[in-house]
C-alpha cells in the first residue's frame, strides 16, 4: 500500500528557479510539466516539497518555511488588489479554509476594497486551478476502493454477533457497527494518499462515500412500507444482491424526485441581487457570483 509523499527540501538553484516564476507562467502545460507523473518522467516538484520563502517576496512580512504547492497557489491567486489584503496564505487549503477565503473575498467586496471584476476574476482563477488539480492531487487507488480484507473480516464478525438486530432492521445497531468499521478503516488508511481526498473535506465524505463503496451500505428505507427499514450488509464493491435491487432503484427515484420536484418550493433567485451596505446600493445583475 502506497504512503503519502512527505516532500523534500529544495536545493538553492531549485528555489531560485521557483521564485522566478510569474503568475502568468502558471498554465495547464506548466502544471503538467512540473507536477504530473507520466510514463516517461517523474515530476520536477511535489506539492509537499518545502523551502524558505524570503521576506517580502509574495506579500509575506517575514521569511517563513512553506511548500511548493502553497507557493504556486498564492502566486497564481494573489493579485495587486488581493495580495495586500490577504497576505501570503501559508496553510493547507482544506474545505474549511477555502470557505473562509471565499467569505473574506465577499467581505472585501462589500466594504468596497475590491470590485466586482476582482471578484469574478478570483472565482475564475479558483475554478480553473481546481479543474487542473488532477496533476497534483492523489487518485482513489485500487487498494483503497476495493474492500479491505481486515475490514471485511471485522464486518462479518460484527454482523454475526448482531444477526437478530440486523434481520429486524435495527438502525441503532447497524449505525454502531458502521461507526466501528469506519474508525478501523480510518486507522488502516491514515497514511494512504487517497485519504487526502477525504481529509481535505473538498470532495466526498469518508463516512458516506467510502462506507457505501467499500464497507457496507447499511440502512435503506423501504418505500413500499415506510414503517420498515431494510439493512444491506454488502458494499458497492461487493456488488448489489438481486433481492436488494429494488431498494437501490427506490433511492435513485427518491434522489431524482427531490432534485426535480421538491426544489420547486425554493423561491431564491440568485441571478439578481441587491445589497444595501452603509447607505449604498450595489447591484449585481445577471452575474453568477456564488459568494452571495
Amino acid at each position: 500500500m502506497d504512503s503519502v509523499i512527505k516532500g523534500r527540501s529544495l536545493s538553492e538553484p531549485e528555489v531560485k528557479e521557483l521564485l522566478n516564476y510569474k503568475a502568468d507562467d502558471i498554465t495547464k502545460q506548466f502544471m503538467e510539466d512540473n507536477f504530473a507523473f507520466t510514463e516517461k518522467k517523474n515530476p520536477k516538484y511535489c506539492p509537499q516539497d518545502y523551502f524558505v520563502l524570503p521576506a517580502g517576496k509574495l506579500y509575506n512580512d517575514k521569511a517563513e518555511s512553506t511548500t511548493v504547492g502553497r507557493y504556486i497557489w498564492n502566486l497564481f491567486l494573489l493579485t495587486d488588489k488581493l495580495g495586500p489584503l490577504l497576505k501570503y496564505m501559508n496553510y493547507p487549503f482544506d474545505n474549511g479554509k477555502l470557505k473562509k477565503l471565499n467569505n473574506s473575498i465577499s467581505q472585501f467586496f462589500l466594504e468596497d476594497k475590491i470590485s466586482a471584476t476582482d471578484v469574478y476574476e478570483y472565482f475564475d482563477k479558483t475554478n480553473w486551478f481546481f479543474s487542473i488539480s488532477y496533476f497534483i492531487n492523489s487518485s482513489l487507488q485500487l487498494d483503497f476502493v476495493m474492500t479491505n480484507p481486515k475490514i471485511k473480516e471485522s464486518k462479518e464478525k460484527l454482523l454475526a454477533e448482531h444477526a437478530d438486530d440486523i434481520s429486524n432492521g435495527n438502525v441503532v445497531t447497524i449505525s454502531k457497527i458502521e461507526k466501528e468499521l469506519i474508525g478501523e478503516a480510518k486507522e488502516i488508511f491514515k497514511d494512504h494518499p487517497s485519504m487526502q481526498i477525504y481529509d481535505s473535506g473538498c470532495r466526498g465524505s469518508f463516512g458516506n462515500n467510502y462506507k457505501n463503496t467499500s464497507i457496507i451500505r447499511g440502512a435503506m428505507k423501504d418505500f413500499a412500507d415506510p414503517s420498515k427499514t431494510f439493512i444491506s450488509t454488502t458494499s458497492l464493491d461487493e456488488g448489489i444482491i438481486p433481492s436488494e435491487y429494488k431498494y437501490y432503484c427506490d433511492m435513485s427515484i427518491q434522489g431524482t424526485y427531490s432534485k426535480a420536484i421538491e426544489t420547486q418550493s425554493g423561491k431564491n433567485n440568485c441571478s439578481n441581487k441587491i445589497l444595501l451596505i452603509s447607505g449604498k446600493t450595489k447591484y449585481l445583475v445577471n452575474q453568477k457570483l456564488n459568494f452571495i
